[in-house]
């Protein structure tokens, strides 16, 4: 077993996030194996969801490009049917 690291003494790694406003380093000790403190958001690759198991998954089946194109493409339809439906052709 690996003993840990003392916090005390200074042998601890500390964690790796600054402050904004300061830009001062934390002074927490890094998670273990982790580059920052559990308050920074220390995770592991392996345990960090990705793609559609991850909880902010979108499809991406329609760019943002895309959906202004269908947008505009439905706005002029609607314009289209006001006027035939203004001359009689369609109820």
């Amino acid at each position: 077993m690996m003993p840990l690291h003392n916090i005390a003494n200074g042998t601890a790694r500390r964690c790796t996030a600054t402050n904004r406003k300061t830009g001062n380093r934390c002074l927490n000790p890094a998670a273990f194996g982790m580059a920052t403190c559990r308050y920074h958001g220390a995770r592991k690759r392996s345990t960090v969801r990705h793609s559609a198991e991850h909880p902010q998954y979108r499809h991406g089946m329609e760019t943002l490009t895309a959906r202004k194109q269908r947008k505009t493409n439905l706005h002029k339809l609607r314009i289209f049917e006001y006027d035939l439906k203004s001359r009689g052709i369609i109820q």
